[in-house]
């Protein structure tokens, strides 16, 4: 039972200052790395070439770091600590790919009992099924999805884009170690490049002497400076060749993998489109997009048995009046049992549907949560034990004793 957390989020409440988001990457970017590329052009000019190099890698290194630590630090604004969610996966699990320097691993949660469709009519998706009954709607359930997905720090401007998938789904990732790496090897690819770009400038404004100063001072000096920024951006591509190259293994190397987070004793496979599962996260807002809450990192996720109809409640407006509603179990409390098709049709809006839907909740994060707590992971060590999150999750069995 292991997850990887190499990010740490930030008060906003106490700061007042606004997550690291997208519009800040060209800005942050350039201030960060401005005074070493000012100090290379000028050493350029002079004619130091190495002076120019090292100002160059002391720019790119700068700039490397300081998008890490942001990325790392003050990109997820804290909300509520550790919780738990029980749902239904949409999509397989993905990754963000190189393109956008994120190699965490996620996949979305359609939080129980909604469809995906169960939006809060804030992007126009109104239907007369979720008219009639409200209480269904995901951002006004009164149970997970106004719990986790609209909860952002009450003091404060954050911006929430309900456009998104994944305002509507619970967003959950597995970490990958793509900017501490970046951080690992900020030295090692900005010498690289800026010994490329110098080699580049010093070669192209050599080859333009050379070419120009027959020509008189004036096409002498316009010759020296086209050639160096010709060598310096087929320098600088060499150079962005090879860190890119680095960057792409360090992107795979490190990847963020949900499995890691998969517990049970039982081997159901990996987390797969349409698996009901309990999730366990540290719930954050993202500032780096438009908005949205989500589990980062992914502590551990768990699948139910896909096959008992009464592990897991799903709201059916249409939902035949002669079907059969989900069975009871032995442990369930006498007023949430024997539900009825009007309770599955109602949804939210049926008092004993969404007592159940919360017994339901309680029962599972209970047992998740309980796999962490010191005396539970202490008693798991213990030879006589065959269980892996807790008892009474995946089973508990003590070893025959043998009689010699």
């Amino acid at each position: 039972m292991a997850f990887k957390k190499y990010t740490q989020c930030y008060s906003y409440l106490e700061t007042g200052v606004k997550p690291f988001h997208i519009d800040d990457l060209v800005a942050t970017v350039a201030g960060a790395a401005g005074v070493g590329a000012v100090g290379a052009i000028i050493s350029w000019a002079l004619g130091i070439w190495v002076l120019g190099g090292i100002f160059f890698t002391i720019g790119f290194v700068n700039a490397i770091i300081t998008v890490a630590n942001l990325w790392l630090y003050h990109r997820l604004a804290c909300l509520t600590g550790v919780k738990c969610a029980v749902g239904m996966v949409h999509q397989k699990p993905d990754d963000g790919g190189l393109g956008n320097f994120d190699n965490d691993q996620f996949f979305n949660v359609i939080l129980m009992p909604h469809r995906l469709e169960d939006t809060n009519g804030a992007d126009g998706n109104t239907t007369p099924e979720l008219d009639a009954h409200p209480e269904n709607y995901v951002h006004r359930d009164g149970l997970m999805g106004e719990e986790l997905l609209t909860s952002i720090p009450e003091s404060g401007d954050l911006p929430y884009d309900f456009s998104k998938e994944e305002s509507t789904t619970l967003h959950c990732e597995a970490e990958g170690a793509f900017w501490v790496k970046m951080k690992e090897w900020a030295v090692v690819m900005g010498i690289i490049l800026g010994t490329t770009t110098t080699l580049g400038v010093a070669g192209g404004a050599a080859a333009g002497a050379a070419i120009g100063c027959a020509f008189g001072p004036i096409i002498c000096l316009l010759a020296i400076i086209i050639g160096a920024i010709i060598g310096g951006l087929i320098g600088g591509a060499v150079g962005g060749a090879i860190d890119a190259g680095i960057m792409a293994i360090i992107f795979e190397a490190s990847m963020g993998d949900v499995e890691e987070a998969n517990v049970g004793d039982a081997d159901l496979g990996p987390i797969r489109e349409g698996d009901r599962v309990i999730v366990l996260g540290e719930h954050v807002y993202d500032g780096f997009h438009e908005g949205w809450n989500e589990f980062h990192p992914l502590m551990a996720v768990m699948k139910l048995n896909q096959t008992n109809q009464f592990s897991y409640l799903l709201w059916d407006p249409a939902f035949p009046d002669g079907g059969a509603a989900p069975g009871d179990t032995d442990d369930m409390p006498a007023d949430i049992r024997n539900l009825f098709a009007q309770d599955i049709q109602e949804g939210l809006s049926s008092t004993k549907f969404a007592k159940r839907a919360h017994w339901l909740r309680r029962k599972y994060c209970g047992m998740l949560r309980d796999a962490f707590e010191p005396r539970t992971r202490d008693e798991q060590k213990k030879a006589r034990h065959r269980w892996t999150i807790h008892p009474a999750v995946d089973g508990c069995r003590e070893e025959e004793e043998i009689i010699h």
